[in-house]
């Protein structure tokens, strides 16, 4: 097994994993070798690599506790598809998965530092790294 991945880089294993570090169209290769040195036709399929969705939001001002905060959400899917699912967790043991990037209220019984997380996902199936952002209620 000789895999070329386009990428610079190669495996000789029969079922590698590979990781594109950055995104391409990428057109990989594969030849296998017989025991008895007969080589086989180059196998090729092309491979997209996609960016990962950024993730970003905003909140109303002030931040209350007990007054309801609204969250609004600024995330991208930099030009591949479009995003498809919102995933908040919101530091209070609250958890919210949204499949529209609808503004949204949150409510917060007391003050103090709050390290609210997002993760959103593409249409194209990649998932943004997770956004932690503190954020000081009063």
């Amino acid at each position: 097994w000789r895999w070329i991945y386009g990428d610079g880089r190669t495996d000789t294993i029969q079922n590698p994993r590979h990781q594109f570090l950055f995104v391409d169209t990428f057109s990989v290769r594969l030849v296998v070798t017989t025991n008895q040195g007969c080589i086989s036709d180059t196998a090729i399929r092309t491979h997209i690599v996609h960016p990962l969705p950024r993730t970003g939001f905003s909140t109303s001002q002030p931040l209350c506790e007990r007054q309801g905060i609204q969250f609004t959400d600024t995330s991208s899917a930099l030009g591949a598809g479009t995003l498809v699912q919102w995933h908040w967790q919101m530091a209070d043991g609250t958890n919210y998965t949204f499949t529209n990037a609808s503004s949204f209220v949150h409510v917060y019984d007391t003050a103090g530092l709050k390290s609210i997380r997002l993760t959103v996902r593409s249409s194209k199936g990649c998932q943004s790294d997770t956004l932690e952002q503190q954020t000081l209620v009063h």
